[in-house]
């Protein structure tokens, strides 16, 4: 088995299903939640009339409550086309089935640390897009102590670490001109949605929930805003 294949192999099948239930799950009542909070972060780069797909989609949340003319998702676990159908979401299981130059945005959210070929994989999304469509790229700024060592049971399993600079270089080499760059808060909404649902707190508590632990324990994330050339 090569290098890609074994790190496929985590998200496909059996393996992908476990992983998304046990990192990805939260409660049913706290999808939107966690849907809208992602929207007010996205929606300010996708206008109503794009066709907006995310590379590697997930449970949906960054897609769910976007207003854009038509939303697509792929992912190599195929489980997840059902769910993401319920919040009109079209499951794409062959990203090379999808038309060169067909979208206008493209969302990579925290999937392209977990590809083996991260080059490729900007180069397949720079191929998806029309002349001046734009990459939503957000990936994990790992500075905190736990990444100081190596623990062979870590479970995000992240092949890559990057730097604003760093993926910013990557963004431009592939045929991208970024034209944002920077950080910003990332993490913790399902400790806060699963925290909240359980203490009654609603929507409210869910967010407040989130902000005291970013307070206790900051993390970020590198968000790079890109348009194809």
């Amino acid at each position: 088995m090569d290098f890609e294949q074994k790190a496929k192999q985590r998200y496909e099948g059996a393996g992908g299903k476990a992983w998304h239930e046990t990192k990805r799950s939260i409660p049913d009542e706290a999808y939107p939640w966690v849907a809208r909070l992602r929207a007010k972060k996205i929606s300010p780069h996708v206008r109503p009339d794009d066709c907006v797909l995310e590379y590697g989609v997930g449970m949906g949340w960054n897609l769910a409550e976007l207003h854009c003319k038509r939303k697509l998702g792929f992912d190599v676990s195929e489980h997840l086309a059902g769910a993401l159908a319920a919040h009109g979401i079209e499951f794409i299981k062959d990203i090379k089935a999808v038309e060169d130059s067909s979208m206008d945005v493209v969302i990579c959210h925290h999937a392209l640390e977990h590809t083996p070929a991260p080059g490729d994989v900007l180069k397949e999304i720079a191929r998806l897009l029309r002349p001046g469509g734009r990459l939503l790229l957000f990936v994990p700024f790992e500075k905190e102590k736990r990444y100081r060592s190596y623990n062979p049971d870590e479970p995000n399993h992240h092949l890559y670490s990057w730097n604003v600079q760093t993926i910013g270089n990557l963004v431009g080499e592939v045929g991208f001109e970024v034209e944002q760059a920077g950080l910003g808060r990332f993490g913790y909404a399902r400790f806060a949605a699963v925290r909240a649902k359980r203490l009654g707190l609603g929507e409210p508590g869910f967010r407040l929930v989130r902000l005291l632990v970013h307070l206790i324990a900051p993390m970020l994330e590198v968000r790079i805003i890109a348009r194809k050339i």
